[in-house]
């Protein structure tokens, strides 16, 4: 052997030593890690808007709380940007919202705010005496399991118009489906993830307030909400938990 290739021959059997030394390591996580992220809440009442842009804008700030029935609970906080909503026709409008949350841990683990980006589109179905309107919609975001959980979900809104329209109060059965990781398995410089699924069912109620008056051209609405669900793992444990997650959001319509 060469001095010159003496080197890369010590190189690579440290190389491969390495490798060998590196074994398969595999790592379990809660629904808990990730089921406070996603935007339950998206302040939008069942009414689609009526200004003459048909573009509304909004921020808000939101509070979660979880809890299991294995005596583990969550608190966390944040965020949210109602990034665009934007009507597409006389009955059905498009939304693009963003979160941010963090949790309140008072354990040492290192958590940080994790973002959470949300796609809906509602279509209203009846506007009589009642407003009523389906929202599906898909998001994806962070979360403590070091990867992405993905939620599908469809909200059935009704709503009533008071006072002209200045306030709509209104309820939303809603049922998510959201994927979460619940196994992440390493090799060497590899690793791969499983995803189970986690059914969430409940209910939403709120209050769309126009502070500004009917107006087509600029409107500025307070939207107080709560949304109350339960959930379940099916993989692991199997644990069942209850989200009750209150926020508010101030809404701008052009």
């Amino acid at each position: 052997m060469s001095p010159c290739q003496k080197p890369f021959y010590y190189g690579s059997i440290m190389i491969l030593l390495f490798m060998a030394r590196c074994g398969s390591s595999v790592y379990y996580y809660s629904v808990l890690d990730s089921a406070p992220f996603p935007e339950y809440n998206l302040a939008t009442s069942p009414d689609i808007m009526d200004t003459g842009s048909g573009i509304s804008l909004g921020a808000g700030g939101h509070y979660v709380h979880i809890s299991t029935d294995a005596d583990t609970s969550v608190q966390a906080g944040g965020g949210t940007l109602s990034l665009l909503r934007w009507r597409l026709g006389e009955r059905s409008e498009l939304g693009i919202t963003l979160g941010l949350c963090d949790l309140f841990d008072n354990t040492d683990r290192n958590t940080e705010p994790h973002p959470f980006f949300f796609f809906d589109y509602k279509r209203k179905l009846l506007d009589r005496s009642v407003i009523l309107s389906l929202d599906p919609g898909f998001g994806l975001g962070g979360t403590e399991a070091d990867g992405p959980a993905f939620d599908v979900r469809l909200a059935v809104m009704l709503g009533k118009r008071l006072y002209n329209g200045i306030i709509i109060p209104y309820v939303s059965p809603v049922v998510h489906a959201l994927l979460y990781i619940y196994q992440r398995e390493s090799h060497g410089l590899s690793s791969s993830v499983r995803y189970g699924l986690a059914p969430t069912y409940g209910i939403t109620a709120g209050l769309d307030f126009n502070a500004y008056a009917p107006s087509k051209s600029f409107q500025l609405h307070l939207v107080p909400e709560c949304s109350v669900l339960r959930g379940h793992e099916t993989t692991t444990d199997d644990i069942a938990y209850l989200v009750i997650k209150p926020s508010l959001m101030v809404r701008v319509a052009f």
